[in-house]
């Protein structure tokens, strides 16, 4: 980045040194004799080299170009202008609204002179005009990279601010689904751990080698969870810190318990039509509570962005090696003013990372007729 910010300091230099000042030039606000050829161009080296940081200390740059620019304004009979602006636009687009204006009025200050000398260069008839055409100038050339700058300023605060918001859903996410993985982890582990254990009790004497096996199962499943919980545990919000025996294990949805959801969401108004192909197969949990969470999401989508009334397919298309899950709404229903989210509001980000933490991949967009379509393959095991 500095380099590339070095050679842009580089030629704005040649090109102010071009345009601004030939060694004919003797005019200068303040007289000081003759300045050597020599003298100007390295002067004007010494100010641009400092654009090389301007992105790094936009403020002290700033500052060092003003400096440069009034001095030689005042003294030689050299007026630069593109470092300036360069250094009015970077700082301006990185600071705050008051900051910026006071950027904006201390390069309003070396205009000012630019104009001055102009203004005195030309003969007394003249100077009127000379002066109104050079301050609508400067004025307008300053206005409009302060105002490009703000809207740099402006998006790039949005773009940031998207970027929080995008992360924060994905970890809110990747915590909701580390506590839904842990709860059914846990259970199918506990159910081991406590069968082998019964089962150590009511065997009968003389069978030291499966008393041994089942004490290691039984070892090894404690161990399994020890470590689980410590693995998961950091992605888990603090009032639902996994424990053991002490939160109580919450049902988890699968794709058998989409009616209440289809009920709620076509009594909110919506027309919803499920299609069903091929044959159904057992889900393994975490893979039938993602399907459930595409079709909630989707169904709360469609109602948001299609409105009341709008034809809704819910697709579960069982192919050998994969669940398609759609749904389709053809966005020509009365749109509402309120509506009440089915999914616990992450969205289509959040939805992405819970499909991709199982396997699958999700798709999400408009179609070309007006309406949307949320859909996902997802594997028929997680494994």
């Amino acid at each position: 980045m500095v380099a590339r910010d070095a050679v842009l300091a580089a030629l704005l230099c040649a090109v102010d040194l071009r345009t601004q000042w030939t060694p004919q030039s003797t005019d200068r606000l303040i007289g000081v004799g003759p300045v050597p050829w020599p003298v100007i161009a390295g002067y004007a080296v010494a100010g641009y080299a400092v654009l090389a940081w301007r992105r790094q200390h936009p403020w002290p740059v700033f500052a060092a170009v003003l400096a440069h620019s009034l001095v030689a304004q005042l003294f030689l009979p050299w007026r630069p202008l593109l470092g300036l602006l360069v250094a009015l636009y970077t700082v301006v687009a990185r600071t705050s609204l008051p900051r910026s204006l006071i950027a904006l009025l201390g390069a309003s200050l070396s205009s000012a002179l630019i104009v001055a000398d102009e203004v005195s260069d030309t003969p007394p008839g003249e100077q009127g005009n000379m002066l109104l055409v050079n301050v609508i100038l400067y004025l307008v050339l300053e206005l409009a990279v302060w105002g490009v700058a703000r809207i740099t300023h402006r998006s790039g605060r949005e773009l940031r601010a998207s970027e929080a918001r995008r992360q924060a859903a994905v970890a809110e996410e990747r915590a909701r689904i580390a506590r839904e993985l842990h709860d059914i982890v846990a259970h199918s582990v506990t159910v081991i751990v406590l069968q082998a254990a019964g089962t150590r009790r009511i065997l009968p004497a003389g069978l030291p080698q499966v008393e041994k096996s089942l004490a290691n199962i039984e070892a090894t499943g404690r161990q399994a969870m020890a470590e689980l919980r410590r693995l998961l545990g950091v992605l888990v919000d603090a009032g639902l810190r996994i424990s053991d025996g002490t939160r109580e294990l919450q049902p988890h949805w699968g794709i058998e318990d989409l009616d209440p959801v289809i009920e709620r969401i076509v009594a909110a108004g919506l027309s919803v039509e499920v299609d069903h192909r091929g044959t159904a197969r057992p889900l393994d949990v975490s893979v039938g509570l993602a399907a459930h969470r595409v079709v909630s999401e989707g169904l709360t989508n469609a109602l948001k962005h299609g409105g009341a009334g709008a034809r809704t397919v819910v697709l579960l298309d069982w192919k050998d090696d994969e669940l398609v899950v759609s749904v389709t709404d053809d966005g020509r229903g009365r749109h509402l003013d309120d509506t009440t989210p089915l999914t616990g509001g992450h969205g289509l980000i959040g939805l992405d990372e819970r499909i991709r933490a199982v396997g699958g991949n999700l798709r999400a967009g408009p179609l070309a007729d007006g309406g949307y379509r949320v859909s996902a393959r997802l594997p028929l095991s997680s494994g």
